[in-house]
């Protein structure tokens, strides 16, 4: 949503990461931590356009803007690439086509801060009964980040959103995650692994 756009680069073959792949890099501060990766089993039911988990997990990297980005994104669901604006990144969406994962890169403005960066963003929203619910400061991610989390009137109903900020170099990077707000709760796990994994390197 906000800073969207990834780098343009082909990123290697993705590795399956079937399970919880254990403790990993958090950002560039070099902390670690151990997040779960929440899957659905292979083989059990899904009802018809209920969203769940995905059954596995891919290391995925994409560089551009003068970053790499390289963090853990759902497999197996439909992915679509991000060009506008000069923003190049990917959009994952699942199955029943509810939830909605977003990895972007876009060229950092006048040496914003992510704060500063949503800011100025915010005012050109056009979103159905756009309601905010919060804006927090995320330490030791980047040069500065945010996380940010709105709720607003999509086609299917109310849906929910969180999207982190981050703001490293010259370029400006999002990770966003929205889905149905009923299912919001029980899925945002999926956004949590991927940024509890997320690993940003300038140059």
């Amino acid at each position: 949503m906000l800073a969207a756009a990834l780098a343009g680069c082909a990123p290697p073959p993705p590795e399956r990461v079937p399970g919880d792949p254990g403790p990993v890099t958090v950002a560039p501060s070099g902390g670690s931590a151990t997040a779960p990766a929440p899957t659905r089993p292979p083989g059990s039911p899904t009802p018809a356009g209920m969203p769940q988990f995905p059954t596995g997990y891919e290391d995925f990297e994409l560089t551009g803007h003068g970053v790499t980005v390289r963090l853990t994104v759902p497999s197996g669901w439909s992915r679509t690439p991000i060009t506008h604006d000069d923003a190049v990144g990917k959009e994952f969406v699942d199955a029943s086509r509810a939830q909605r994962f977003r990895v972007e890169i876009i060229q950092r403005a006048d040496d914003q801060t992510a704060r500063q960066g949503f800011e100025a963003y915010e005012p050109t929203l056009n979103l159905r009964e756009y309601s905010p619910l919060y804006l927090r400061d995320v330490p030791g991610v980047g040069e500065s980040a945010v996380d940010w989390s709105f709720t607003f009137a999509g086609a299917g109903g109310r849906r929910q959103v969180v999207d982190r900020m981050v703001v490293q170099g010259p370029a400006s990077i999002a990770v966003y995650y929205s889905t149905m707000q009923g299912d919001f709760k029980r899925l945002v796990p999926i956004w949590q692994l991927a940024v509890a994994r997320l690993i940003i390197e300038s140059g």
